[in-house]
């Protein structure tokens, strides 16, 4: 499957897991962002259970788009379905591991604030 998306800047963010919680691996930002990959590796020769999931801004609604996926050893998993996160929520990421032992790299499409805005109609 091929698709375009269109937007600002392509940005990155990366952390390292170091507890069995959730962790917020971007967001909850000022305004929304696509995210284009999800890349998590197992580091610590530990066989965890991962989960990706975003969060609202109240933390009252929780999708899930990998839950409690069982990793091998040195597993990289990639997840590449572009996911819309909305202003205030979150994208979070668990590791079972009660040391964490995932590292987390994130690449999303920053919003393009040109595009923004209100049309006016044509002018003149």
């Amino acid at each position: 499957m091929t698709y375009n998306i269109s937007g600002g800047a392509i940005l990155g963010e990366a952390t390292k897991l170091t507890a069995n919680t959730a962790t917020t691996v971007l967001g909850p930002n000022p305004t929304s962002a696509v995210i284009l990959s999800v890349v998590c590796t197992e580091i610590g020769n530990v066989t965890p259970n991962l989960t990706i999931a975003k969060v609202n801004a109240a933390g009252t609604v929780t999708i899930y788009y990998r839950f409690q996926k069982a990793m091998t050893a040195k597993e990289t998993v990639v997840f590449e379905t572009p996911i819309v996160l909305k202003t205030g929520w979150k994208l979070q990421v668990t590791s079972s591991t009660a040391t964490g032992l995932v590292d987390v790299d994130v690449s999303y499409l920053a919003p393009d604030k040109t595009s923004q805005g209100t049309w006016a109609g044509p002018q003149g």
